[in-house]
C-alpha cells in the first residue's frame, strides 16, 4: 500500500470513527459513506490503508484445522460430549457451565453482529442506490450540455455561413469602395496641388513686393502695411453669403392646433413659406404681417378644406386668427395675379436641395469633411445620407458659425481610443489665426458639387464646441485640472444638470499634435458617474458653465439617444450603402408636373413637406407610408403651444391607446436637434 495524500483530516478522523463504531463497514461503503458525507471520492485501497494504520483492520487468511484438544478450553469442549453420562469431575462441571454461559454470549454476539451486517448491507444498498440516482443526474445533465453544445455549434455554424456570405458581399463592396477612395485621392490631391500653386505665386509675389519696399522703408513699416493691405482685400468679401432668416412672425401666444405644426416645423427649415412670400409679394405689391400669414396659409388650405375643423384648425397652426372671407378673397387675387408655374417649381426645386457634406480647405491646403447635420468631422465625403439637410439650414449654419463668430457645435469629436487626425486638425487650425479656412465646398448626395465659397480673409480664431464620451479617448487624454460638481439651471433648456469646470489636454499618437481644451463635465445627479464632457478650444473663462452646457444642449439635447441613433445610422450607411434610398425631388417629380396652378403647385410642396418629414425625422420604414397614414398617426393629433422666456413649447395630447408613441418621440427629438424657430430668439421643444 502506498502512502495516502491530499485527504483532509476531517475526513481521515471521519473513516477511523466508523470503522470504531461499526467494524464490519466494508472499504466499498466507508468509500461511498465518504462521497454522499463530503461529495468527496476516496478509493478502497485508501480507505483500507487509513483503517489499517489506526489499527483496525480485521484478520484476512484462511482458519487453521484443528488439533488434538489440548488446552483447557479444548477439554471442555470435549467433556460436554460425555455430560450425559456424568462422567465430569467437578473441576470440569465448572468448566462446562462456563462454556456454556460463554457459548450463549458468543451466540448472542454473533446474533448481533449478523443484525449489524444486515444493517450495513441495508445502508450499502441503499448508498449504492443514491450513488446510481447521482450518476443518472450526472449523465442526463452531461446529455443536456452535449445537445446544448450541439445547438450553439449549430448556431456559430449558421453565424459563419452568415459572415462568409456577407464577406463576399463587403470584398465586392471594398473593391469598389477602393477604387473610388483612389479617385478621391487622386483628385484631392490634383486640387491640393492647385492650391499650392496659387498659394507659391501669392508666396512669389508677396516676396516681390517685400523686396521693393525694403528700398524705401523699413522692416517694421512694411509688415504694417502689408497687414493693412490684407484687412482691406477682407473688407471685400461679402459677410452674407449664407444670410437665410425665416419668414416675419406674428405675436406669439398659447393656443391648441393639430399635428400639421409639425409639417410647419419642416416648413420652416426648408425656407418654403420665406420663398413664396418672396415671390407672392412681389406680384401683389403688398407687404406687412397679414401677407404672410394669408401666404403661409395657402400651403395647408387644401388639406384644411377636408378638415372638418377648417380655418380654425389654421388658425392654429399660424398662430394667428385669420377672417375666413379675408382669407378667400386673398386667395381669388393670388390666383389672378398671373404667378407663373415655373417660377414657384423653380423655388421648390431650390430649397428641396440637399447638402450631404461640407469640405473646409484651410490656407495650408490641408482639409477636412463636416456632414451636414454637423455630427462631427470625416476623412472623405462618404457621409451617411441620413446626415443629409436642405441647403438653405446649411447656409444659416455656417452664417452663423463662419461669419457671425458663433461657435462651430459639433456633436461629438471623431474617433474612439484617439482622435482622428482630420479633429486633431480642425481644433489646431480653429486656435490659429495664420491657418483659416479659405474655401468652403458643398456637396450633394450624389457628391456632386453644389457651391464652392471662398471664406472671409480677415484673421480670427474660431470657437469650437463639442462633446466627448468618458471612454473616448482614454490614452490620448491627460485630465489637469477638474472642479466640484455644483447645481446649474440651464435658462435655454429648462432643465437642470450638475456641472464641474474641467481641462484636459488632448494627444494624437500619430502626429503628436496637443490641444489644451477647457469645459464642464455634466451629471444628471450627484451619484452618478459622468455623463458627458462639454469641451471648447475657447480660452478659460470666455464661456460660464452653464453658458456652454446650455450651448451645446440646445443643439443636441438628447445626449445618449442621440449617440444610439448616430451610431445606428453610421452602420447601416455602412452595410446598406448602395441600395439606401436618400431624399430627392424626383420622388415627386410626376406630382409637381401634375400640377395645373399655384394651389396645386403649393399642394404638390405640402406633399413634399410630408415626404421630407418621413425620410429625416422618422424611424426607418415610413418612407414608404401613405399619406393617410401619417394623418391617422400624427397629422389629426392635438398639440398644445405654449410660450416660454427661451422657447416655444409644443406638447402632443395622446388619446387612450395610442399606439406609436415610440415613433413621436423620436420625431420629437430629431426636430428638436434643429434648432427650429417659430418666433425669432425662440426654439422649438416638441415633447408628448
Amino acid at each position: 500500500m502506498g502512502v495516502v495524500h491530499k485527504l483532509r483530516p476531517e475526513i481521515i478522523e471521519f473513516i477511523i470513527q466508523q470503522k470504531k463504531g461499526a467494524p464490519g463497514l466494508s472499504c466499498r461503503s466507508l468509500a461511498d459513506l465518504l462521497f454522499i458525507t463530503f461529495k468527496t471520492r476516496v478509493s478502497k485501497s485508501s480507505v483500507n490503508e487509513i483503517v489499517r494504520e489506526a489499527g483496525l483492520s480485521q484478520p484476512v487468511g484462511r482458519r487453521v484445522s484443528k488439533a488434538p484438544p489440548q488446552t483447557l478450553k479444548e477439554r471442555i469442549h470435549l467433556a460436554l460430549s460425555h455430560e450425559a453420562g456424568g462422567k465430569l469431575s467437578g473441576e470440569d462441571k465448572l468448566a462446562v457451565e462456563a462454556e456454556k454461559k460463554a457459548h450463549k454470549e458468543r451466540e448472542e454476539r454473533s446474533h448481533r453482529e449478523e443484525e449489524e451486517k444486515t444493517r450495513i448491507e441495508q445502508e450499502r444498498l441503499k448508498l449504492e442506490q443514491e450513488r446510481l440516482k447521482l450518476e443518472q443526474e450526472h449523465l442526463k445533465l452531461e446529455a443536456e450540455k452535449i445537445a446544448e453544445d450541439q445547438k450553439i455549434l449549430q448556431e456559430q455554424k449558421n453565424l459563419e455561413d452568415k459572415i462568409r456570405a456577407a464577406g463576399e458581399t463587403k470584398k465586392l463592396d471594398d473593391e469598389r469602395r477602393l477604387k473610388e477612395e483612389q479617385e478621391r485621392i487622386a483628385r484631392d490631391a490634383a486640387e491640393k496641388a492647385r492650391l499650392q500653386e496659387e498659394i507659391l505665386k501669392a508666396e512669389q509675389g508677396k516676396l516681390k513686393a517685400e523686396k521693393e519696399r525694403k528700398e524705401k522703408e523699413e522692416t517694421a513699416k512694411k509688415i504694417e502695411e502689408e497687414q493693412s493691405a490684407k484687412e482691406q482685400e477682407a473688407a471685400k468679401v461679402p459677410k452674407e453669403v449664407f444670410v437665410y432668416e425665416p419668414p416675419l412672425a406674428v405675436e406669439e401666444k398659447e393656443r391648441d392646433c393639430s399635428g400639421l405644426i409639425l409639417l410647419k416645423a419642416v416648413d420652416y427649415l426648408l425656407g418654403g413659406s420665406f420663398k413664396f412670400n418672396e415671390i407672392i409679394q412681389k406680384k401683389l405689391g403688398k407687404d406687412g404681417k397679414e401677407t404672410v400669414l394669408f401666404n403661409e396659409g395657402l400651403i395647408y388650405s387644401p388639406f384644411l378644406e377636408k378638415n372638418p375643423a377648417g380655418l380654425d384648425s389654421l388658425n392654429g397652426i399660424l398662430g394667428q386668427d385669420i377672417p375666413q372671407d379675408k382669407f378667400r378673397d386673398y386667395l381669388l387675387r393670388v390666383q389672378e395675379a398671373g404667378i407663373s408655374k415655373p417660377e414657384l417649381s423653380s423655388a421648390i426645386i431650390d430649397i428641396s436641395k440637399e447638402v450631404r457634406c461640407l469640405k473646409i480647405i484651410f490656407v495650408d491646403g490641408s482639409f477636412l469633411y463636416i456632414d451636414a447635420d454637423f455630427y462631427t468631422t470625416w476623412s472623405t465625403q462618404y457621409t451617411p445620407y441620413d446626415f443629409s439637410t436642405g441647403i438653405n439650414k446649411v447656409k444659416s449654419d455656417l452664417n452663423r458659425y463662419l461669419l457671425n463668430n458663433h461657435p462651430l457645435v459639433l456633436f461629438m469629436a471623431s474617433g474612439y481610443d484617439f482622435p482622428t487626425k482630420e479633429f486633431m486638425g480642425l481644433i489646431i487650425n480653429f486656435s490659429l489665426e495664420r491657418n483659416i479656412p479659405q474655401t468652403i465646398t458643398l456637396y450633394d448626395n450624389k457628391l456632386s458639387e453644389m457651391a464652392s465659397i471662398r471664406a472671409s480673409l480677415k484673421k480670427t480664431k474660431y470657437q469650437l464646441v463639442f462633446g466627448l464620451w468618458p471612454w473616448q479617448f482614454v490614452g490620448a487624454r491627460h485630465v489637469k485640472s477638474i472642479g466640484e460638481f455644483s447645481a446649474h439651471h440651464l435658462k435655454k433648456l429648462g432643465s437642470d444638470f450638475f456641472l464641474a469646470d474641467i481641462q484636459l489636454e488632448l494627444v494624437h499618437p500619430e502626429t503628436k499634435q496637443r490641444a489644451i481644451l477647457n469645459g464642464c463635465a455634466l451629471k444628471n445627479s450627484l451619484s452618478e458617474q459622468t455623463r458627458l464632457v462639454i469641451l471648447t478650444n475657447a480660452n478659460k473663462g470666455v464661456f460660464k458653465l452653464d453658458e456652454l452646457a446650455d450651448m451645446y444642449l440646445c443643439n443636441w439635447p438628447n445626449q445618449e439617444e442621440t449617440f444610439q441613433d448616430y451610431s445606428r445610422k453610421v452602420e447601416l450607411f455602412t452595410y446598406t450603402a448602395d441600395s439606401q434610398k436618400f431624399f430627392s425631388l424626383d420622388m415627386m417629380s410626376q406630382e409637381f408636373e401634375n400640377a395645373a396652378d399655384i394651389r396645386g403647385i403649393l399642394g404638390s410642396y405640402f406633399k413634399l413637406l410630408d415626404l421630407y418629414l418621413k425620410c429625416h425625422f422618422l424611424p426607418t420604414g415610413y418612407e414608404e407610408k401613405e399619406f393617410e397614414t401619417m394623418k391617422s398617426r400624427f397629422y389629426d393629433l392635438i398639440a398644445h403651444i405654449k410660450p416660454e422666456e427661451n422657447s416655444t413649447k409644443v406638447t402632443f395630447s395622446l388619446p387612450a391607446g395610442y399606439a406609436y408613441a415610440r415613433d413621436l418621440e423620436y420625431l420629437c427629438r430629431r426636430l428638436n436637434e434643429k434648432n427650429i424657430e417659430f418666433y425669432p430668439g425662440k426654439t422649438a421643444r416638441f415633447s408628448l
